[in-house]
């Protein structure tokens, strides 16, 4: 009885842990996302000021 007790409470240990890896992973991904889009944006608007200046 004390085996799996202590079994299921490594398990729910390590649940959580996985599950703030996870997290932490989604995290990285949506920072990285964003950053994508804003320099893509940035360069966008950096085109079209030069097309308007050079027009």
């Amino acid at each position: 009885m004390m085996t799996q007790q202590g079994f299921q409470e490594d398990a729910h240990r390590q649940d959580i842990r996985l599950e703030e890896q996870i997290r932490r992973q989604e995290d990285r991904n949506w920072k990285g996302l964003a950053i994508g889009f804003g320099l893509s944006g940035a360069i966008l608007a950096l085109l079209a000021l030069t097309f308007m200046l050079t027009y």
